[in-house]
């Protein structure tokens, strides 16, 4: 490790919440692990969390959304509390903070400020009314100049980044840079990234950029994360395949508009051997975004190979709750996947990839071209199409005036 990485593990031993923050490849993740290490070693309960699927998978834990209880976000934050005292649906939930000494939340970018809030009250009234978090050492690590939080209407989650929080600097006393890259070792490629993750195109980088519109070299079909999901892309993709496709209908109750809000499509296609991406928390290991090629097809089943780890899928239940309304306002029953030559850039964070097609055309947020390429592990391995300024869009002046604060310091 090296030195400010060193620090990190130091400071958590000392007991002291931090942030670690840092973009792509600097080995956040890694220090989270050594983090575990130390602090389980040294007898602490230890709570392993991401704020997504693939992020829990990569830290070998849970969703913090899971562990929390908070879920989708569908109940406010007395609603929930209420639940984790009475509802014994909740019990493991409660049992979760009881029993934490140390709760770690890695890609803590993705975490809204809403649900940030509410996780540390939670944890507050149901393990210690007077501490923040009830006395749970936080250590989380991101990079906020990644993607934002989504926002949701039906929950009143405007989508605000967690550290707007008024409470945000008072629970993390030691904010820490990695600014190491370790997962590429090109200088100008880690330059790059950097550069367009912050919405800056100075010429070396353009030029960079406009090199790797090049084709790949033959190989395994890559990875295509764009801005939006581009249905039509894997269509015809599964279309240029052999084979026969079949075709998993949907079963939609409380049929309207707000289905196609829905992660899966009503109608699913899919062809023996076309790649593949969950889309459901099923279990600790079968995790939204992992990825896998499909071996069978059933009349109600796939069985799909995710990496050497045959599974069978059967239809999951998919709801649209409203906290408006209090109550599902659209549900459906489907298989738990989506055909995935091409991804969405958020369901690509946190994925590495030896083989990478950036679509540059639909980017429509700050931070997306910057996790798109930082999914590649070296140039040889990207390609971007379809690149223009547009496809750079400016960071918000708040995440500028984040990374230069200084924390008050709780030593």
């Amino acid at each position: 490790m090296n030195k400010s990485q060193l620090f990190a593990v130091e400071k958590t031993v000392d007991g002291h919440n931090i942030i670690l923050l840092g973009q792509s490849g600097t080995g956040k993740s890694f220090v989270v692990k050594e983090i575990q290490k130390k602090l389980s070693g040294a007898g602490k309960n230890v709570s392993v969390t991401g704020t997504t699927g693939i992020a829990s998978l990569n830290v070998k834990g849970c969703t913090v959304h899971s562990w929390s209880g908070i879920g989708d976000g569908r109940y406010d934050s007395d609603e929930l509390c209420q639940k984790l005292l009475t509802d014994e649906h909740f019990v493991s939930y409660k049992q979760n903070i009881l029993k934490a000494d140390s709760l770690i939340i890695d890609e803590i970018s993705m975490l809204s400020l809403k649900h940030f809030e509410q996780i540390e009250y939670v944890c507050r009234t149901i393990k210690h009314k007077d501490l923040y978090f009830g006395g749970i050492q936080v250590i989380a690590s991101g990079d906020f100049f990644q993607l934002p939080p989504v926002p949701d209407q039906l929950t009143s989650d405007s989508g605000e980044y967690c550290f707007k929080s008024n409470i945000f600097a008072m629970v993390f006393g030691h904010k820490i840079v990695f600014d190491e890259v370790i997962r590429q070792d090109e200088l100008d490629f880690i330059k790059a990234i950097n550069d367009v993750s912050k919405g800056e195109i100075p010429e070396d980088t353009k030029n960079l950029i406009l090199r790797l519109q090049r084709p790949l070299s033959p190989g395994d079909d890559p990875i295509r994360p764009c801005g939006r999901n581009f249905d039509i892309f894997n269509a015809c993709k599964l279309m240029e395949m052999d084979g026969v496709s079949k075709c998993y209908q949907s079963i939609d109750e409380d049929v309207n508009k707000l289905c196609s809000k829905m992660c899966v499509p009503k109608l699913l296609h899919l062809k023996i051997g076309c790649p593949v991406m969950l889309v459901k928390n099923i279990s600790s290991a079968l995790v939204n975004g992992l990825q896998g090629k499909v071996v069978a097809m059933k009349e109600d089943s796939v069985t799909v190979d995710f990496e050497n780890d045959l599974v069978q899928l059967g239809r999951e239940t998919f709801t649209v709750y409203s906290s408006i309304d209090k109550k599902t306002v659209a549900t459906r029953h489907q298989i738990p996947l989506i055909l995935s030559f091409s991804i969405t850039i958020h369901k690509a964070q946190g994925l590495t990839l030896d083989r990478v097609e950036v679509d540059a055309s639909n980017i429509f947020a700050p931070g997306q071209l910057g996790v798109a390429m930082g999914r590649a592990r070296n140039k040889k391995g990207l390609r971007i199409i379809s690149f223009n300024s547009n496809s750079v869009i400016p960071q918000r002046s708040s995440i500028y005036e984040f990374y230069n604060k200084n924390f008050v310091q709780f030593d």
